[in-house]
């Protein structure tokens, strides 16, 4: 008899033991993410060296049929201030492609494409440029749209 209440006292022990630190680690938890929030990833243009065009001629003639080239600046204070929007939305990205040109001069952007100031985005359709998106609101208008 004295065995099997041991049994049972070692095992109500055990029981509460695991309960408690079962409600502990709970309320660490809930206690923590309502201290705390989800901080995003931020990219910064090196994550997507794979993405950039380095040579004017290439622009028109990436591997795919339609793709969109972002040209920017690294100290244009507009690029600087949609880079994190435009980087979280290429880093998304599962069906749209978007390369990156860094112009800081004229002779950075093909001749057959119509970019004459930072940050633009322009669609590439068929070895063809199609439409240009200038600025900010412009692009995070395009920017909504890709997928």
């Amino acid at each position: 008899m004295k065995k099997t209440f041991l049994l049972v006292m070692l095992f109500l022990c055990g029981a509460v033991m695991l309960a408690c630190s079962k409600t502990t680690e709970a309320e660490t938890t809930v206690t923590s993410n309502s201290t705390t929030s989800l901080v995003p990833i931020v990219y910064d243009y090196s994550d997507f060296s794979d993405l950039f065009i380095s040579e004017v001629d290439l622009q028109l003639y990436m591997p795919q049929t339609d793709y969109y080239i972002y040209y920017f600046q690294y100290d244009c204070t507009h690029c600087l201030e949609i880079k994190s929007e435009v980087l979280q939305k290429v880093a998304s990205l599962t069906n749209d492609t978007v390369y990156f040109v860094v112009a800081t001069s004229q002779s950075d952007v093909n001749p057959q494409i119509a970019v004459t100031k930072t940050p633009t985005l322009v669609l590439i359709s068929n070895e063809t440029f199609i439409e240009a998106y200038v600025g900010v609101s412009a692009i995070r208008d395009i920017l909504d749209i890709l997928s």
